[in-house]
């Protein structure tokens, strides 16, 4: 088996292990499809993605009508990193994270769960962060 392939099967263990740990809220409406990594709710559209030219992960989303949310970023274990709160119109939202706790520091490279409560919906997002600014 090559290394990126055991690289692969951890991330996915590690995955399946955090959805197990932090749970499932009732408004969840499970994985779509067979991608572990997969967005909960689509009417979110929840998408985490890297941006190493400003050293920062950019989470997005869509609000589906006017309102207000929660955006929090969880470890493997459950304990908020760093949270969003915020009212806004429909339509696309982005927040820049600086891979910083909430007190400012930088947080470990590992596994974490990006969950956002919107219009009375919940997703939520597994991926691995791989150290910003190193």
């Amino acid at each position: 088996m090559e290394g990126s392939d055991s690289m692969k099967i951890l991330v996915l263990l590690l995955t399946l292990l955090a959805l197990l740990v932090v749970g499932c809220s009732e408004h969840d409406t499970g994985p779509t499809g067979s991608d572990p990594l997969a967005e909960y709710d689509e009417g979110l559209n929840l998408k985490v993605t890297s941006q190493t030219e400003t050293n920062n992960i950019l989470i997005g989303f869509s609000m589906p009508a006017p309102g207000s949310y929660t955006l929090s970023v969880l470890n493997v274990t459950g304990y908020t990193i760093r949270s969003w709160q915020g009212t806004t119109s429909a339509g696309q939202i982005q927040i820049a994270w600086d891979g910083t706790n909430k007190d400012g520091k930088p947080v470990d490279v590992g596994l974490y769960i990006y969950e956002l409560e919107a219009a009375d919906l919940t997703a939520r997002q597994v991926d691995l962060l791989g150290g910003l600014g190193s």
